[in-house]
């Protein structure tokens, strides 16, 4: 089955974020105590963030003997209360659902949940639980480059992403910043 873009989907939306966009994250955000990254695959995301922050790599079908075995969306119990902090770029016909687990396992710990979107993820009226009616919701970081997702195809993406930042440690409205 092929998507829009005229490619074929990859099992599991397996589609690796470029480290600068990682990178990025960090030029922006501090992570302070220990960082989840549940959707790791290859474990690139995880070895970046582990730059800047102690980081456990795990996903449903790992690509690297680093990279743990865990069904975050099935089991997040044994983890609970173990992180500060979950960053990600979920599989996006499941980021909904990433995003609710990750805000109620952090959320009480007074962390942060950091995921890598769509530029337009937070327009939808069936998800504004998640950012207008979410008191965490404190950042949107756009994107003026695009990831490649197929680098071996040389055509420019399709979409523009933003990485989502709910912070439950900081009180006031979110904020909105155009990377240059």
């Amino acid at each position: 089955m092929t998507g829009k873009s005229g490619y074929p989907r990859r099992e599991n939306d397996l589609y690796i974020t470029e480290d600068w966009c990682t990178r990025l994250l960090l030029d922006h955000v501090t992570f302070d105590g220990l960082t989840w990254e549940p959707a790791a695959a290859n474990g690139a995301m995880a070895n970046i963030l582990f730059t800047k922050t102690p980081t456990i790599a795990t996903d449903i079908a790992p690509l690297d003997r680093q990279v743990k075995k865990h069904d975050f969306l099935a089991d997040p119990g044994p983890l609970r209360g173990k992180f500060k902090n979950i960053v990600t770029n979920p599989p996006y016909k499941l980021a909904q659902k990433f995003i609710e687990q990750a805000i109620d396992i952090i959320q009480p710990m007074k962390g942060k949940v950091a995921m890598f979107l769509r530029n337009e993820y937070d327009s939808a009226a069936t998800r504004q639980h998640l950012f207008s009616g979410c008191p965490g919701f404190k950042l949107k970081l756009v994107l003026t480059k695009r990831p490649k997702w197929a680098a071996e195809t040389g055509n420019s993406p399709r979409h523009n992403f933003s990485w989502f930042l709910w912070d439950f440690n900081q009180a006031g409205p979110p904020t909105i910043i155009w990377d240059q």
